[in-house]
């Protein structure tokens, strides 16, 4: 699985500290996250990166479509 952040690939282990330092960086109404994934992936994964992105601080998470 491919992961990008702010357009920039990031691998996994990596995700977790730079989504908390973003997230301390602004102001908790503002902690939102949009995740975005191909259409045949499973669920599994979108659910492991919520779960991580919780743990990061993020408040609002968002899943965004893919154009068809």
């Amino acid at each position: 699985m491919q992961l990008e952040l702010n357009s920039k690939s990031v691998d996994l282990s990596e995700l977790l500290p730079l989504l908390k330092d973003l997230m301390e960086q602004r102001p908790v109404d503002t902690r939102t996250l949009y995740i975005k994934a191909p259409s045949g992936i499973t669920y599994g994964p979108v659910v492991n990166l919520i779960d991580l992105a919780k743990g990061a601080g993020v408040v609002t998470i968002g899943l965004v479509q893919n154009a068809v």
